[in-house]
Parts: C-alpha cells; structure tokens; sequence
C-alpha cells in the first residue's frame, strides 16, 4: 500500500484512528489489514454534514488504481 500510495502523490503515514470498519474483523482472523479512505482521519468523520474535499477523492482515486495495478493486475 505504501508504494501505490506514494505513487500516487500521497503524503503516507500510518495513524491509528478510534473507527469502526471491517478491518479489524480480518485482523482478527489472522489476515494483515490496511484501512484506506479520503480525507483526513481527524476531520468531521462520523459527524454531521460530514464532507471530503474534491481534491482528496481525487486523490483516492488515484491510490486505488495504482493499488489494483500493483496487487490485481
């Protein structure tokens, strides 16, 4: 993920965030896990009128392709 991301333009650092996802299901099931998402994980996620900026959508769009080149292709 670490590379798709910096190929992708993305400033990579790893945070660990009170959240809830599946993620932590696979974990659970021994598979190792990275939770991925638009936006920053301090901004108004889970509040009302949550937003992600235009500009970080775009970038996760270009994340996951770099990703799906990377491990599906």
């Amino acid at each position: 993920c670490r590379h798709a991301g910096e190929s992708a333009g993305l400033n990579v650092q790893p945070v660990g965030l009170a959240a809830s996802s599946e993620a932590a299901l696979f974990q659970k099931a021994g598979y190792e896990v990275a939770s991925f998402g638009p936006g920053s994980p301090f901004s108004n996620v889970g509040s009302p009128n949550e937003h992600v900026p235009v500009g970080d959508l775009e970038q996760a769009m270009a994340f996951y392709d770099r990703l799906i080149e990377q491990v599906c292709l």
